[in-house]
């Protein structure tokens, strides 16, 4: 199952920061008998992370994505991993190169760039049908650090 975030995909909105995109996929978790596999493979592992201590989630997979500590956010800690590393874009696509500003705080990607970073190995009719699909998302949900709950 895909959950639509509020203002993406098949949700009107409004749009939400990471705690209300949170909340809203553990509404559709208490709905379900369980035990859940949830799979963050957007968001940088943050969403995951503040819905993975929720009573259905048996296991959580990160795919391309952060496993956040507590007091991390995917901004500081994608910033500290690229200067620790060195890591360079040279040759290779830089998804922050990619950020376009939009009203309101939000933020969307290149249209080249989303392609070259989400969707390389794709064939090239299903990359442009994804990236068609990509939108706006507040900035501030890649600095807010997700709520970490014992279980």
């Amino acid at each position: 199952m895909a959950i639509d975030l509020p203002g993406h995909g098949n949700d009107p909105g409004p749009m939400c920061d990471l705690h209300g995109d949170a909340a809203r996929v553990a509404a559709v978790l208490d709905a379900l008998s369980g035990p859940v596999v949830l799979v963050g493979h957007a968001y940088g592992g943050a969403l995951i992370t503040e819905v993975g201590s929720h009573r259905a989630v048996s296991h959580l997979v990160y795919l391309a994505a952060f496993a956040l500590d507590d007091g991390e956010s995917c901004g500081n800690v994608a910033s500290r991993e690229a200067a620790s590393a060195g890591i360079s874009h040279q040759g290779r696509p830089d998804l922050a190169a990619g950020y376009v500003p939009g009203p309101g705080g939000t933020v969307t990607l290149d249209r080249d760039v989303a392609g070259a970073c989400f969707y390389q190995d794709c064939d090239p009719g299903t990359a442009a049908w994804a990236v068609a699909r990509l939108g706006p998302q507040p900035l501030i949900s890649l600095e807010q650090e997700p709520y970490v709950c014992a279980r």
